[in-house]
């Protein structure tokens, strides 16, 4: 392969200019040394679409950056944990449906006395684990966030089975629970269940 005498030229030159550390920008067909702009600290090099400036905006542009970031959808925020928290029931892991409760927690279930505090909750989820499996299909029908505080409604069919397999229970009924906000994080604050006749 033959090399014209300009096209070694210009890449020798090339070569030079990448070598002596050299930085060029083209802005409207004309270059730029870039090397050759030296901004204070603070200060932002900024392109106008015809020159290389040092500017001050840093702090417009933080600001315009922080605009433009996506923010976090409450609603959604909120249904992922919702959601997460079903998983965790139909999990039959205890520890992980507790992480899910508040340490003041009060729940409502029918037929029964209300159950208060976390460590009460637990122990109801234990004995509920270790007697029956479950099967659970459930529908998420209402959710509202407002600040630091929500509440879900929930429908559900739950399927549950003796560990020894001799009673079968099926149940359908619906909950409420309220959310709030505890060290940044969604936690079940109360708890009230209905099951349909």
């Amino acid at each position: 392969m033959k090399i014209s005498p300009k096209l070694l030229t210009v890449m020798i030159g090339l070569g030079v200019l990448l070598l002596a550390g050299t930085t060029w920008a083209v802005a409207q067909d004309n270059p730029i040394a870039l090397n050759d702009l030296t901004c204070a600290a603070g200060q932002i090099a900024k392109f106008d679409g015809k020159i290389w400036s040092c500017s001050d905006d840093l702090t417009i542009l933080q600001a315009q950056l922080e605009a433009v970031q996506l923010k976090v959808d409450p609603v959604a925020e909120f249904k992922n944990v919702v959601f997460a928290a079903d998983e965790a029931i139909k999990s039959g892991d205890v520890d992980r449906i507790m992480q899910f409760y508040a340490d003041d927690v009060v729940t409502m279930l029918p037929g029964r006395s209300p159950l208060k505090g976390k460590e009460a909750v637990r122990a109801d989820w234990e004995e509920f684990f270790n007697a029956f499996t479950l099967k659970r299909d459930a529908e998420l029908v209402y959710v509202d966030v407002s600040g630091d505080s929500a509440v879900r409604r929930m429908e559900w069919t739950n399927t549950m089975t003796s560990k020894d397999g001799s009673e079968q229970i099926v149940e359908t009924g619906t909950c409420v629970l309220g959310f709030k906000k505890v060290g940044g994080e969604w936690k079940i604050a109360w708890e009230i269940a209905t099951v349909f006749e």
